[in-house]
């Protein structure tokens, strides 16, 4: 049509030489057959039409119903404000229609919605928006009332929505968002109503709204190397700014990628050791950024640290050792980072070869001390995380940053047997290669020593039991997931103490540093029964599936004593069948004296004279 006559036009055209010429375009014989093909098109465009918009149009009456009540909240006060009311409607003012009406959208606690929406009514952040502001937020909280009432759980879903709005209330572009955008409101409905987490994450930073647009992204976190390449992407265009800003955008990155992993988690679209994975990963990458950074700045401060060894002068190197849930890739959500920093420098001359030079463990110790400022100032976009350094050799007292050769004479001739069990769960995650194969080596060393299976048995069962005593929480009747007897750290003390044991000779059990894999290495060299082997993997998945699970929901890691009670039993068999002997004389010792073995984990214990 707009070709006939180069113009812009969208009618057809009523000149019988011009719908002539349509139809032949059209390749139809006649302009009676290009209608009736044209009418076809159309009535199947009117069907797709029909089918989006008429659930939409069928329950426009009850939108209406719902957005007449918001604004009649507080109308009944509204006069009454010199009497120092404020506008804030009472129970005895609700409409019991309007009641009724909520109640017919399968809300269990009409009554209580309706206060918790007169409240956001009357509160002052609604008196201060503008009318374009008044108007979007009328329009959402209508569309709320209705969508959340076709959830399963509608009253969760309304809850936990208004705590986002109540957050967005005085940011129009977000508003909008929610209000045009489909697809992000019902993403932002699904995961607010599965995790308390998502709700409070996306209610204190806002932006994250963003992320809903595109359920496709949403629900599919990048792996590995993609997260590599997007952060690499990232840092080339930040590389200009301040260091306030960077660090910012980071935490906005970190932000953004927690969401979607949680999203793929929510929804089961990747499991649970790939959620972990994710996780792991991108603590990974972000602790690596930093240590660019923090070197970055030091280098053009102080020079290079540089040593000489042998006559051989060389540049020194640094490195970071994750313990704990990072090191073991048990990454979870709101999991802290226990991190140990190492160094190679050695020998003669370790001095740093700038303007202002310092000595390398001066510098290697301001490294480290930047790297903790990084990561764990609260900024407006949070912190990346919080990090415990207490692992390192001699704990709180130690150096922040220790040479490998301090590092390995530590740990062959000074660590208590539960550091050597953290080491189990130690891995190098980024820093100089040199560094990290000395830590490897270091490592390996180590845990392949021969030890006196009874007395490292002893020493396993009297700081487990110790552990369970100080940090076993109160859950009464319940269980406690984490470490509760047949627990997740029973499992764990298990695992290491068959790596402690018996990697003199097997060195398949510390080639790796997770739990799951120790446990499959353990199983196939024979180091504990296979068949054990697979039920304490399964009970081990099991619970951190469904810890995972409460930590999205803000709840805490007790649960019903029955619910787990066949993976309690094979734990706590595979105990009595590798620890009980053990077990039994701990139990039969002096408590007293047994206190002078360990403390917190993480604190150096004293030694017993």
């Amino acid at each position: 049509i707009q070709m006939m006559h180069d113009r812009q036009e969208h009618t057809l055209p009523t000149d019988d030489a011009d719908r002539a010429r349509l139809a032949r375009a059209m390749r139809c014989d006649s302009w009676g057959a290009f209608i009736e093909r044209l009418s076809a098109h159309r009535e199947r465009a009117q069907q797709c039409f029909d089918a989006v918009f008429a659930e939409r149009e069928s329950a426009a009456p009850r939108y209406e119903r719902m957005k007449a009540f918001w604004l009649s909240i507080g109308d009944a006060q509204s006069d009454e404000q010199d009497g120092g009311r404020s506008g804030s409607q009472t129970d005895a003012a609700l409409n019991e229609e309007d009641i009724a009406a909520l109640r017919e959208l399968n809300y269990a606690d009409a009554r209580k919605l309706a206060a918790r929406l007169a409240r956001l009514k009357t509160q002052g952040v609604y008196r201060r928006l503008s009318a374009h502001g008044k108007t979007l937020l009328d329009d959402l909280i209508a569309v709320l009332i209705h969508e959340c009432g076709e959830q399963e759980r509608p009253d969760d879903t309304m809850e936990r929505l208004l705590t986002v709005v109540d957050a967005i209330a005085q940011r129009e572009s977000y508003l909008s968002l929610l209000l045009e955008a489909d697809d992000a409101r019902k993403q932002l409905a699904r995961l607010c109503v599965a995790s308390i987490w998502v709700t409070e994450t996306v209610a204190k930073y806002p932006a994250l709204l963003d992320e809903l647009i595109d359920p496709r992204a949403l629900y599919s976190p990048p792996d590995e190397a993609e997260l590599g390449r997007d952060l690499a992407r990232l840092r080339g265009e930040i590389s200009g700014d301040d260091i306030e800003t960077r660090m910012d955008r980071l935490r906005r990155f970190k932000l953004a990628q927690q969401i979607r992993i949680a999203a793929a988690d929510i929804t089961d679209a990747i499991p649970l050791m790939r959620v972990s994975d994710h996780l792991t990963w991108l603590a990974e990458k972000l602790i690596s950024a930093c240590v660019d950074i923090a070197w970055d700045e030091l280098v053009a401060r102080h020079g290079m640290p540089r040593c000489e060894e042998g006559g051989k002068a060389r540049r020194a190197g640094f490195a970071v050792i994750a313990y704990g849930k990072l090191g073991g890739f048990e990454l979870g959500y709101g999991s802290d980072l226990d991190l140990v920093f190492v160094h190679d420098s050695g020998g003669e001359n370790q001095r740093t070869d700038g303007a202002k030079p310092i000595d390398n463990s001066v510098f290697f110790t301001r490294l480290a001390q930047r790297i903790l400022f990084l990561m764990s100032t609260q900024a407006l976009a949070g912190r990346l995380y919080e990090v415990d350094t207490r692992l390192r050799p001699n704990g709180q007292s130690g150096m922040l940053a220790n040479s490998i050769a301090a590092f390995a004479d530590y740990q062959h001739n000074e660590a208590w047997t539960w550091e050597h069990q953290a080491l189990t769960r130690s891995r190098a995650i980024c820093g100089d290669d040199g560094v990290i194969a000395a830590f490897n080596r270091v490592r390996a060393a180590v845990l392949a020593k021969a030890r006196d299976a009874a007395l490292t048995g002893w020493e396993v069962v009297a700081m487990r039991r110790r552990m369970r005593d100080e940090l076993g929480r109160a859950c009464g009747e319940r269980f406690d997931l984490k470490q509760g007897a047949g627990g997740i750290v029973d499992i764990e003390f298990m695992v290491q103490y068959v790596v402690l044991r018996d990697a003199s000779e097997f060195a398949a059990l510390h080639e790796f540093s997770d739990t799951i894999r120790q446990l499959e290495a353990a199983a196939r060299t024979e180091r504990i029964p296979p068949a054990l082997g697979e039920g304490l993997a399964g009970a081990y998945q099991h619970y951190r599936r469904a810890l995972h699970r409460r930590v999205l929901q803000g709840l805490d890691s007790c649960v019903e004593a029955g619910r787990f009670a066949p993976y309690r039993q094979t734990v706590m068999d595979g105990w009595n069948l590798l620890l009980g002997e053990q077990d039994a004389m701990d139990a039969q010792a002096d408590r007293p004296a047994k206190r002078e073995i360990g403390i917190n984990p993480k604190n150096k214990p004293r030694r017993n004279t």
